[in-house]
């Protein structure tokens, strides 16, 4: 197993409802994220960490992973700006059974885990600067 790490970017965007925005893809070993963002509504804004695999042999984990794996997280860093809060949200796992190890987690092609933000002044700009750890394996 391998663990990943990604550093994604959200510089000076006015978060509001007519923007559907998203960053470049970071590339990883055996996968591809990315941000992407939708609809706002005042201070809270929906949007997803969209997380793309080669194919449907390859999973990533759950919040809690089971008896390996290692946890999705993302994380607010300093350098962000007019963000009070980042909530990750996990869909429903899988689980897996691997040499009699349970895991828990997704597999195919992709995985969108939602992204709860809520922001200090929707009115302003604002700067997400967040790390993604994660496994996939």
């Amino acid at each position: 197993m391998m663990i990943l790490k990604y550093l994604l970017l959200l510089v000076f965007i006015t978060f509001n409802a007519a923007n559907a925005l998203q960053t470049t893809w970071q590339q990883g070993a055996k996968s591809n994220t990315r941000i992407i963002l939708g609809n706002s509504s005042g201070n809270a804004l929906q949007g997803g960490l969209q997380v793309n695999m080669p194919s449907d042999e390859y999973h990533t984990y759950w919040r809690t992973p089971g008896e390996a794996g290692y946890e999705t997280e993302l994380k607010l860093l300093p350098g962000s700006s007019n963000i009070k809060d980042l909530k990750i949200l996990y869909p429903y796992p899988k689980t897996f059974i691997e040499y009699d190890i349970k895991t828990y987690g997704y597999s195919g092609d992709e995985v969108v885990f939602p992204l709860q933000i809520t922001l200090e002044d929707a009115t302003k700009p604002a700067t997400l600067n967040a790390k993604y750890i994660g496994a996939v394996c």
